[in-house]
């Protein structure tokens, strides 16, 4: 006997997928596919991000250890308590600089548009710290071209 279709498959039963903004259908893992309009991705969920190991500073004592998440497919990085945990998120549109501090080179400073406030933290190892500082100003500058045109 038929029950009707399965939820992993139609998440927004009853509505139509064109009937949710495209923020929505991106949040829950479907992408643009050539042959049909949205697609069910679950890959595209979590295999687009990258983790790394921070201690975020902190104005009133002693540096957290957080895990800060760089989500291409969201333009964001979010640094969290956990990998998939919620956090304070940052787009890559709203970045201004990102500046690797001189003295002590695993540290990065990150700087918003519109200055309120700057975020400074500690990676894992020099390396780490230059790899993903070079691999951020690339996603900004790709970020800003695309804003541009």
């Amino acid at each position: 006997m038929f029950k009707g279709p399965r939820l992993k498959s139609a998440p927004f039963a009853p509505f139509g997928r064109s009937f949710l903004p495209e923020f929505v259908l991106r949040k829950a893992g479907f992408v643009k596919g050539n042959d049909t309009p949205y697609e069910r991705n679950t890959s595209t969920k979590t295999t687009h991000n990258e983790y790394f190991k921070i201690s975020l500073d902190s104005m009133f004592g002693s540096p957290s250890p957080k895990i800060l998440r760089l989500d291409t497919l969201r333009e964001r990085f979010t640094i969290a308590n956990s990998q998939k945990g919620r956090g304070q998120y940052i787009d890559f549109s709203d970045i201004k600089s990102i500046k690797q501090d001189s003295m002590a080179s695993s540290h990065i400073i990150i700087t918003q548009n519109d200055f309120k406030r700057s975020i400074a933290f500690s990676m894992e190892s020099p390396e780490i710290a230059l790899s993903f500082v070079q691999k951020l100003e690339t996603l900004v500058q790709a970020r800003k071209m695309a804003d541009k045109s």
